[in-house]
């Protein structure tokens, strides 16, 4: 299937039509569902057919016509004869069929914008020669899934310092370039836990691309919020979409802004806020400490008075 695959699209790319893989192979999936009743073989499509009918200018569903009568009537006057057949005259009509397939020339463009995409392909080849080519095909995938994960659980993490214009607090902004899912989860905690151990008060989240999240983020989320909070740190998660919102905390309501206009303000009122508490404490702390004199000085006469009788 994955053979009959390549075949259509680069026909389809050589002659500038789209395809929908996707209808394809629920096409071959209905059929082979349907022939598994009947006792049919395994249907797929004929990449060799398909590759000589582009080659000779094919266009139209007739030429499906012409070929199956030609196959009739070679099943009913020509069986005999196809013992004598080398399967070497075989192996070269698949190789011709599929020889367009090799794009050498897109090893040059490859080496110069991105060098990593070139192991994949270069692994399966080497696998397939060397193992076999169903082998070689699952090395190859196995190998870019281990690099499409690797990179998904190590997004780029942007860390910036600003002050704000508005007399607010100076805070970090933390700026993941991919979404909160379960392999990003803990390198995306991580920095953004190295970045609140800076000397500020606030760590700004900035969830512009952030389009999806999961349970696991919700579960570190909630997590570095503890950690945040136990050293006293404000955490605004901005530009954060509600749908997310939603998976992140699903019962506590994040502080979150919309705009630079909005993160300005909410930090300014969390100035105000820090500093009202801690006036509160200063305050709490003197009263403490008058109750404490009033009560030495109370002692002081019983003591005296304790000293005459003696």
């Amino acid at each position: 299937m994955s053979f009959s695959c390549v075949v259509m699209w680069n026909c389809a790319a050589a002659s500038g039509a789209m395809l929908d893989a996707t209808q394809e192979m629920i096409t071959l999936g209905l059929c082979n569902v349907v022939g598994s009743f009947l006792r049919s073989m395994p249907i797929s499509g004929s990449f060799t057919r398909s590759a000589v009918n582009n080659a000779s200018g094919v266009r139209t569903p007739f030429g499906g016509l012409y070929t199956g009568i030609m196959v009739i009537l070679a099943l009913s006057l020509l069986t005999p004869y196809f013992y004598f057949i080398p399967k070497a005259t075989l192996s070269s009509v698949i190789i011709c069929a599929v020889l367009f397939m090799v794009e050498i020339g897109m090893v040059k463009p490859m080496w110069k914008s991105n060098k990593r995409d070139l192991v994949p392909g270069f692994l399966t080849l080497i696998a397939c020669l060397a193992i076999g080519v169903e082998l070689g095909i699952v090395i190859g995938v196995a190998v870019d899934i281990a690099f499409l994960l690797y990179f998904n659980a190590r997004p780029g993490v942007q860390v910036e310092r600003f002050q704000c214009s508005s007399g607010g607090p100076e805070y970090v902004l933390v700026t993941p370039s991919a979404g909160l899912l379960f392999p990003a989860v803990d390198f995306v905690r991580e920095a953004v836990s190295k970045a609140g151990a800076e000397e500020v008060d606030v760590v700004v989240l900035n969830c512009r691309h952030v389009t999806r999240a999961d349970f696991t983020a919700s579960q570190g989320i909630q997590s570095l919020l503890q950690d945040l909070k136990r050293q006293d740190k404000q955490v605004v998660f901005h530009n954060l979409r509600p749908s997310v919102a939603k998976i992140l905390s699903p019962t506590e309501k994040l502080r979150t802004s919309n705009s630079d206009v909005e993160l300005e303000q909410l930090l300014k009122g969390l100035k105000y806020q820090a500093a009202n508490e801690s006036s509160k404490e200063y305050t709490k702390l003197e009263m403490a400490e008058v109750s404490t004199g009033q009560d030495n000085v109370q002692l002081q006469p019983s003591t005296e008075q304790n000293d005459t009788r003696f």
